[in-house]
């Protein structure tokens, strides 16, 4: 095969693969994965999570009447949690179009299948969100929380794999310019950014059990030196990689720069919620309780997000051997 038409067939198939709405319509569904995210965390910083007793209705209703003004400002955080619900429902929705779409319009069986498997961590997530009210369980609302995380990073890897970066970076596109990375360069850079992945769930985990158990501060804190070993690691080996250099730069740097923000959040998370818990109270009393613990969580889901992002261009680079042409899908499995 000549060099044009191996370009042409490498373009051809890049466009076969690539679908703008289906990649924004799985954006749209990360954000307002998200959103969600936000919409949990805040209940629980306002310790709401049994504001609406009942459940798979709200006070026996779809949209009870009132709970925008925590029903006549009689029952607190109602607002807080039956909005996260109508947000979780949006979310349910959105992954089931999503779902459908992948299975009928992406070539890949294995994205199909992450379709199917978002679709049914979203049922189960709803589930175990109803079964913490239904049984009033601290336990399970932990496991919510961190199952949440884990969903999130599910629908990153979707907006990844059906976006036109993907395929690029599983060399689709014309090959870069200089020195192909060595193997080494390869593994280190796949292994170094999913351990990153790991690391940072794991901290996001501690976070958890933190807020709804209100367990010792050191954990959290003592891992969060692991989260920005894992992080400056990773930088090392993106910047040291020939091509993931150029394509990867700036979101880990994004990730770092958000590293020292989350730090700093948390120092201060730290300062205004301690003495709260230290006299046995869980509601906020200041717009700081309030607020503080929620963007604390919302910034350590972004730079969760940022390291699957990461990680997932990371698998597809480090998948290409060089000299090898490939007709349909370049470093991206069958």
């Amino acid at each position: 095969m000549s060099d044009s038409t191996a370009a042409a067939a490498r373009g051809q198939s890049r466009e076969i693969l690539y679908n703008p709405w289906l990649h924004g319509f799985a954006l749209a569904v990360m954000l307002f994965t998200f959103v969600l995210l936000l919409a949990g965390g805040n209940v629980t910083s306002k310790a709401a999570g049994m504001a609406v007793p009942d459940w798979p209705l709200s006070f026996q209703s779809i949209n009870p009447e009132g709970w925008t003004t925590n029903m006549g400002g009689s029952i607190p955080g109602v607002r807080d949690e039956h909005g996260h619900r109508l947000i979780g429902a949006t979310v349910g929705f959105l992954v089931t179009v999503l779902a459908v779409w992948l299975a009928a319009r992406d070539p890949r069986r294995w994205v199909k299948v992450m379709g199917v498997a978002a679709w049914v961590a979203v049922v189960i997530q709803g589930v175990m969100g109803g079964l913490r009210v239904t049984e009033n369980s601290v336990v399970l609302a932990t496991i919510h929380g961190c199952f949440a995380q884990a969903f999130f990073v599910l629908t990153v890897v979707l907006v990844v794999v059906t976006s036109r970066q993907w395929l690029d970076d599983a060399r689709l596109a014309p090959k870069p310019e200089g020195e192909p990375p060595t193997p080494f360069e390869n593994a280190a850079l796949a292994w170094a950014t999913a351990g990153c992945v790991l690391i940072i769930y794991i901290q996001l985990v501690l976070g958890a059990i933190l807020r709804h158990l209100a367990w010792t501060w050191i954990p959290h804190m003592v891992w969060a030196v692991m989260v920005g070993l894992a992080l400056m690691a990773a930088a090392r080996y993106v910047f040291e990689h020939p091509y993931a250099s150029r394509r990867l730069s700036g979101p880990i740097v994004t990730a770092l720069v958000l590293y020292f923000v989350q730090l700093a959040l948390g120092l201060m998370t730290l300062i205004v919620i301690y003495p709260m818990w230290s006299e046995g109270v869980r509601n906020p009393q200041t717009l700081a309780q309030d607020w503080l613990p929620t963007a604390h969580l919302a910034v350590g889901a972004a730079i969760l997000g940022l390291a699957a992002y990461l990680a997932v261009r990371a698998g597809g680079i480090s998948r290409w051997s060089p000299g090898v042409e490939r007709t349909e899908a370049e470093g991206v499995p069958a």
